[in-house]
């Protein structure tokens, strides 16, 4: 496939998140550019029968190649507390990792994971402090425990207790060349929230934090809340870290030891205005807010053609036409696709009720991934893993 960024060919899955504000300057007073909508082609689809132990809707995935060449589709159980390993040439299931809850090998609770390789898995467990390093078999090869440790700035991690936001929508990666862990903090507490900068770099060498590093977008500072504070963060093929925050416009990039190197414009023609909380909202005002607002809710970078996708959430009224109360996967949802330097290339909208936008878009050297996998997708078969593979045709 050509490198290029005037024919792809994507695949597309989805990534979870929405919510948004209440009001703020408008996009005409800000003057912000959007990009231009195309229109997206159906490639092909892919469809693999499960076995009795493997099941089709997966907390958050991973696309690898193995040493074969062939692409495979790594996804998390929590429920099962295991990982399932689909090759999606051979379309079949060729792997599961089944990690132990009781015993010396065991890990509970896991929010997310990060694949380095097939015998390097990085495991997350739920608001504990801690990360595991296991291979293929479960085996507990590393452990670190950072709830303890203090910023370079001198904040203790203990005092707020922040712990990666490394679930659905939002990534973490290591860094080989310096052995280092990037992964971003959710910091709960009123007023400071937003002052402490929202990623840090881990030397799993020496179990230290050697870089604090990122900013909250100017709309998040002060005493407001975002109920979508979430970072999302991708590292691109030349080191640099992108940072996308679900209600801001703009897209940030760092250098691999936390520089600020830019910011640039990455608006879609479907998300307006941002207004926090003054103080965090009860359930159903979030539920409800997540609905009507439409958000950036997840980041993804393509090696493959060199390129940035951002996933875009849009906001959907309450009620549809007949009183029934609409759900986050039912909405229309779109990806802006931008250049390395930050160009708006394009924005493809995508029509509700298919797809598993929230948590389920992915980067293969075929394009992206879309997961079918949508409780609201009538057309969903659950005796089978199904993605949508669609080409974009970009001048």
């Amino acid at each position: 496939m050509k490198k290029s960024n005037h024919n792809l060919i994507l695949t597309i899955t989805i990534l979870l998140w929405c919510c948004n504000t209440s009001s703020s300057t408008s996009d005409s007073e800000l003057g912000l550019e959007t990009a231009p909508l195309l229109k997206s082609h159906r490639l092909s689809s892919i469809s693999i029968p499960l076995n009795n132990k493997a099941q089709y809707v997966f907390q958050s995935g991973a696309v690898l190649i193995n040493e074969n060449g062939e692409e495979e589709y790594w996804g998390l159980d929590p429920a099962n507390n295991s990982i399932s390993v689909f090759n999606l040439s051979k379309k079949e299931v060729s792997n599961r990792i089944q990690i132990p809850k009781t015993g010396p090998e065991a890990i509970n609770d896991i929010l997310n994971f990060y694949v380095h390789t097939a015998d390097s898995i990085f495991i997350v467990p739920v608001n504990t402090g801690r990360i595991f390093l296991i291979d293929s078999k479960a085996k507990i090869i590393n452990k670190w425990n950072y709830q303890n440790l203090t910023l370079p700035t001198g904040e203790s991690l203990s005092e707020n207790f922040p712990f990666p936001i490394a679930e659905m929508g939002t990534h973490f990666f290591y860094q080989k060349d310096k052995a280092l862990l990037t992964l971003p903090l959710w910091l709960r507490g009123p007023g400071s929230f937003y002052k402490v900068p929202p990623l840090i770099n881990l030397d799993l060498k020496n179990n230290k934090v050697v870089h604090s590093f990122g900013e909250y977008p100017e709309n998040y500072k002060g005493n407001k809340i975002s109920i979508r504070d979430h970072p999302n963060l991708v590292q691109m093929k030349n080191g640099e870290i992108l940072v996308s925050f679900e209600e801001s416009h703009y897209i940030q990039k760092y250098s691999p030891n936390g520089e600020f190197l830019e910011q640039f414009v990455a608006k879609s023609n479907f998300v307006d205005n941002f207004t926090l909380f003054e103080s965090y909202p009860d359930y159903e005002t979030r539920q409800n807010y997540w609905v009507e607002n439409g958000l950036y809710i997840g980041l993804l970078y393509d090696p493959y053609r060199d390129l940035i996708y951002r996933i875009v959430c849009h906001g959907q009224p309450i009620k549809d036409i007949n009183g029934r109360l609409n759900k986050l996967l039912m909405a229309t949802w779109s990806i802006i696709i931008l250049s390395p330097n930050g160009e708006l290339i394009g924005e493809i909208q995508f029509d509700g009720s298919k797809h598993r936008f929230n948590d389920g878009i992915y980067v293969s050297k075929e394009g992206i991934l879309a997961s079918l996998e949508n409780i609201y997708n009538e057309n969903d078969i659950e005796e089978r893993l199904e993605f949508e593979l669609i080409q974009f045709n970009i001048k």
